[in-house]
């Protein structure tokens, strides 16, 4: 689909914008440096009011614990899931570029390499069939 929503593409399919993967990966990496953070001082903040209804013998001290334990950890779940989203798209994106950077080098050293000797230019052979082994360019 090209941008005014009518058929064909406008760009390549395989386009890839690099710099778009590196904003996304350093996104990812900001969000995990603040759920690390927050995760640390929500955690500390939670057993610390566990300990308090502790000392009162309160009962709802084990499930504040229990909740604070879980929201840690699945918080460093997110973070390790940051931190591959991270390394990912930054791995994502040089590889890519790399890749791009071979391919166009490639192709252009075949371009030269075809215009400093065309070669043939004209197939000959029966026509309507396949090539056969009497088809020669």
């Amino acid at each position: 689909m090209n941008s005014d929503g009518g058929g064909g593409c406008t760009t390549p399919d395989l386009s890839l914008d690099p710099g778009a993967l590196n904003e996304i990966a350093e996104d990812a990496r900001a969000l995990r440096f603040g759920l690390s953070a927050t995760a640390g001082l929500a955690t500390s903040a939670s057993l610390s009011a566990a300990a308090d209804l502790r000392a009162a013998d309160l009962a709802s001290a084990g499930s504040l614990t229990t909740m604070a334990n879980r929201f840690f950890r699945n918080t460093m779940d997110l973070v390790a899931d940051c931190q591959t989203v991270e390394d990912g798209l930054g791995l994502s994106s040089s590889s890519h570029t790399e890749l791009e950077a071979d391919v166009a080098a490639q192709l252009h050293r075949r371009n030269q390499a075809m215009t400093e000797d065309p070669g043939p230019t004209e197939i000959v052979g029966m026509w309507g069939t396949s090539g056969g082994s009497d088809a020669r360019i």
